[in-house]
């Protein structure tokens, strides 16, 4: 709530209203204290500021000492850095052998399938081959989301 600078008008956010006499004591509080804006209004302009100088010298930076005998601390972890490489290599060849093997189901699934006598056996087989192949991608990728964790 803000009052006019006379104590006799209420600014209620969005216009001004004259202020009822019952409380004349919260009126002469409000004078005594400074005025506290809640939000510019289009009757009061905000008061420029003067601008602050910015202090631009370099920040006093501690010397580094370094103990004689001291060995120096690698920037990078080299064991850690192999193994997630090592990781990696192997997630790979997971990945080609199991392409591999796949290839392999598929190509004698459709082999068993254009021999068979009936198309309902080779249907069956094409399913049968199909699950194969989607269990093998949910073990994969249930095998690298664990390994990850």
């Amino acid at each position: 709530m803000q009052l006019s600078e006379d104590g006799k008008y209420m600014w209620n956010g969005t216009e001004w209203v004259p202020v009822e006499e019952q409380a004349p004591t919260a009126a002469e509080e409000v004078e005594a204290a400074p005025p506290v804006l809640d939000a510019p209004s289009p009757a009061v302009m905000p008061q420029e500021t003067a601008v602050q100088p910015v202090n631009t010298a370099p920040a006093m930076i501690a010397p580094v000492i370094i103990k004689p005998g001291a060995s120096p601390k690698p920037a990078i972890n080299m064991a850690a850095a192999f193994s997630v490489f090592k990781y990696g290599i192997i997630a790979l060849a997971g990945w080609f052998v199991s392409m591999i093997l796949l290839s392999i189901v598929w190509y004698m699934a459709f082999d068993m399938a254009i021999s068979s006598d009936s198309a309902t056996t080779g249907m069956i087989i094409l399913v049968i081959a199909t699950l194969v192949t989607i269990v093998a991608y949910v073990k994969m990728i249930m095998y690298s989301e664990r390994k990850s964790v």
